[in-house]
């Protein structure tokens, strides 16, 4: 046989090939666990950034909300009444005729594009879309006030209650996720 006939020179350069082979093989399975290893890793960090700042933008969409919902509240107590409202046209009592605009600026500043949940994304569209809807039925009342005849009174508060209603709605249904966003988040 082959290896019989060998010299001992001989013998050391085969098992010098077959060490370097082994070594090349086992170099390159480390090398492509290593990798895989870098990869899961960099991509559970990606993840966790993203969950982060969702985390993060939830949060304060929900304090928006909250902070709307208190506005719209505002205006359901201080435009309550066919009395209320004449006070305010009146000057007789104060009313922060711009409490609507102010949350709607803010409202606009919400980077929709980052937002990743569709619920929380319709939440913002719609709890907007809701005080667009008051601030323009509360500038028709405050402006025609004294030719609101009881029907479109009744129509006015029936409005205000119902934008209450959505409102406190949505706010409730943004902080819930944001709380499920938080307990996932203290599992991970």
């Amino acid at each position: 046989m082959y290896f019989e006939s060998l010299n001992p020179s001989d013998w050391a350069a085969w098992v010098q090939a077959i060490a370097a082979t082994a070594a090349i093989f086992f170099s390159a399975r480390f090398g492509r666990k290593q990798s895989q290893t870098q990869y899961e890793n960099s991509r559970k960090l990606q993840q966790e950034e993203l969950r982060n700042k969702e985390l993060v933008l939830t949060e304060a969409i929900t304090e928006m909300m909250k902070n709307t919902d208190a506005r719209v509240q505002y205006v359901k107590d201080n435009l309550s009444s066919r009395e209320a409202i004449g006070d305010v046209v009146d000057k007789n009592k104060y009313f922060d005729l711009d409490c609507l605009t102010e949350v709607l600026g803010s409202l606009g500043q919400i980077p929709l594009q980052d937002i990743a949940s569709s619920k929380v994304l319709r939440n913002v569209m719609h709890i907007t879309s809701a005080v667009r809807q008051l601030e323009i039925q509360m500038e028709k009342a405050l402006m025609e006030y004294r030719r609101l005849n009881a029907d479109d009174f009744k129509t006015f508060l029936i409005t205000i209650e119902q934008i209450k209603t959505c409102t406190t709605a949505i706010y409730s249904e943004t902080n819930t996720y944001l709380n499920n966003l938080k307990e996932e988040a203290s599992n991970c």
